[in-house]
C-alpha cells in the first residue's frame, strides 16, 4: 500500500465530493485508510476514549489492559478533530452502541457488519435533504443482466433527466435473476416511465413480493 498516494487520492476526493463515505476493509486497510483521511486534512490520529470503551465491551476486556501494539486499538484510532455521531437503535430506542466517525465531509463507518449497516441510518439525516422525496418501483426480470445491458442503457439515456435506474443481479432466487429499480422525484414521471419499461421488457418480468 502506498500511503502518500492514498493521502493524495483522499485529498482530491474530499475536495471534489460533497460527502465521502469510507467503507471498512479489514483492520489493516482500515488503519491505512483512516491515516489517509487524517493526513488529507493535515490532521493526526488519536485514541478516542469512547471508542476504547466500545472495544472493551466488544472484546469483554478492560481498555487499560489492551497492549499498545494490539491491532484492536486500530479500531479506536481516529483523526483528532473528528466527531462521533450516534444514532438510535430502532428496536430499543436507545442510542446506538457504535458510532460513525465524521471529519468534515467524510463519514467513516464501523467495520463490524451489524454496526456498518446501522451506520447508514446514522448518517442519513446528515447527508439527505428532508425536503427531497423519491418515489420508486421495482421490476423483477427472469433473464440475465448481460441480456438487458443494451436495453437498460438506452432506456436510462432516454430518461436521464428525471429518472434513476439501477439493476441488481441475484444468484439465490429461483423466481427472478435481476431486480431493476426506477426512482424519480416526480410520481407522474415514475408512472409513465414504469409503463414504458414494462412494455419494453414485456414477457420477461414476473410478479414478486420480497416480503
Amino acid at each position: 500500500f502506498n500511503g502518500p498516494y492514498l493521502t493524495r487520492c483522499m485529498r482530491v476526493m474530499c475536495r471534489n465530493a460533497q460527502y465521502l463515505i469510507k467503507r471498512p476493509s479489514g483492520i489493516l486497510n482500515k488503519s491505512l485508510g483512516v491515516i489517509a483521511v487524517a493526513e488529507a486534512f493535515n490532521d493526526s490520529l488519536r485514541l478516542h476514549p469512547s471508542l476504547l470503551d466500545c472495544i472493551a465491551t466488544l472484546y469483554n476486556c478492560k481498555a487499560k489492559d489492551i497492549p499498545p501494539d494490539d491491532s484492536r486499538l486500530r479500531l479506536a484510532r481516529v483523526p483528532s478533530t473528528s466527531k462521533l455521531i450516534y444514532g438510535g437503535d430502532p428496536l430499543t430506542g436507545q442510542p446506538s452502541f457504535y458510532p460513525v466517525v465524521r471529519i468534515r465531509n467524510v463519514f467513516i463507518l464501523p467495520g463490524v457488519p451489524k454496526f456498518f449497516r446501522q451506520g447508514f441510518g446514522i448518517i442519513k439525516p446528515h447527508i439527505c435533504d428532508p425536503n427531497v422525496k423519491f418515489f420508486g418501483k421495482n421490476f423483477y426480470c427472469t433473464c440475465e443482466e448481460t441480456q438487458l445491458a443494451t436495453r437498460l442503457s438506452e432506456f436510462a439515456a432516454k430518461h436521464k433527466e428525471n429518472l434513476l435506474i439501477g439493476s441488481y443481479p441475484v444468484t439465490n432466487n429461483r423466481y427472478y435473476k435481476v431486480r431493476i429499480s426506477l426512482e424519480s422525484q416526480d410520481p407522474r414521471v415514475l408512472e409513465e416511465a414504469s409503463e414504458a419499461f414494462a412494455e419494453l421488457l414485456s414477457g420477461e418480468l414476473v410478479s414478486y413480493d420480497p416480503d
